[in-house]
């Protein structure tokens, strides 16, 4: 157990730990050997089982009028900007088209009004010429959203919640330090970690669902949030929108496509904010 106390506050590495129970080892080695035995497809089951039940089984099916004439525009990455969307917008005619490959939210202002303006122009539908992929930004936020929703969190709940991410990161990235070069601020790492545990107990008083897995809900917000991602501006816009406005958003996010292929001009080109996938039936399963 004080081997186990150790690892958990950074004081031993995952290593030292086997060291110490060589029974371990032999375990550590069958289920690396069952991991590698695994398909890929079985590998990642479990990272996209959530997400993908909660899209709508339609998504990667429906029917978007492609039109015949005229030209056809991919635009990817604009990251809460909403000069470059509106450029592209002013481009294309009527007998144009549009995909949006995904990341149009964080890091900039403009993520929400984005997405509200595709929800008003009908995009993903037969009246429009507007595709929209979801990037990995907008999976993250629709995760985020998902805990944010359900459980009807407060802005002081996220902000504890956000706390607690960051707390914990720099506590980690101190122990690191600690542990691969020798030197770190412990005194300042074992402080985060005490204010990490009096805002998770507070974090866990708001909480209405018993079932809910805190240590997950605060990874997938804090993830979203964090300066790397830039969600933050995101969620702070989100958060000023009525109920209804949120669940068009949320809404429009399950029902968007995570991949999408489309003639255009007799060929068969697939749009998606990844590298393409060797088989498309690996992502419509």
């Amino acid at each position: 157990m004080e081997s186990l106390e150790l690892y958990k506050n950074g004081k031993m590495t995952y290593k030292e730990i086997l060291e110490s129970f060589p029974e371990l080892i032999e375990i550590q080695k069958i289920l690396e050997s069952n991991i590698e035995n695994q398909k890929p497809e079985e590998r990642r089951e479990d990272k996209a089982k959530d997400f993908r039940s909660s899209l709508n089984p339609n998504n990667y099916d429906q029917k978007t009028k492609l039109p015949t004439k005229g030209k056809h525009y991919a635009l990817g990455d604009i990251h809460g900007y909403k000069e470059p969307y509106n450029i592209a917008l002013r481009q294309i005619k009527r007998e144009d088209s549009l995909v949006l490959i995904g990341d149009v939210v964080d890091r900039g202002p403009d993520g929400v009004e984005i997405l509200q303006d595709l929800i008003k122009r009908k995009a993903n539908t037969p009246e429009s010429n507007i595709t929209f992929i979801l990037g990995n930004h907008e999976i993250m936020m629709f995760e985020a959203l998902n805990y944010i929703l359900k459980l009807n969190l407060s802005n002081e709940t996220i902000g504890n919640i956000n706390d607690y991410f960051n707390y914990n990161a720099r506590q980690e990235r101190i122990y690191k330090l600690y542990r691969e070069e020798g030197h770190g601020d412990i005194e300042l790492a074992e402080t985060l970690s005490k204010q990490c545990e009096i805002i998770k107990e507070k974090i866990k008083k708001t909480m209405s669902n018993d079932n809910i897995n805190i240590d997950k809900m605060i990874e997938t917000i804090g993830i979203w949030c964090n300066y790397k991602n830039g969600g933050i501006k995101t969620l702070q816009t989100f958060m000023k929108l009525n109920i209804d406005e949120q669940k068009d958003i949320f809404n429009f996010l399950r029902t968007s496509y995570v991949m999408k292929q489309q003639e255009v001009q007799g060929r068969k080109i697939l749009f998606v904010h990844s590298r393409p996938p060797k088989d498309i039936n690996i992502v419509k399963n």
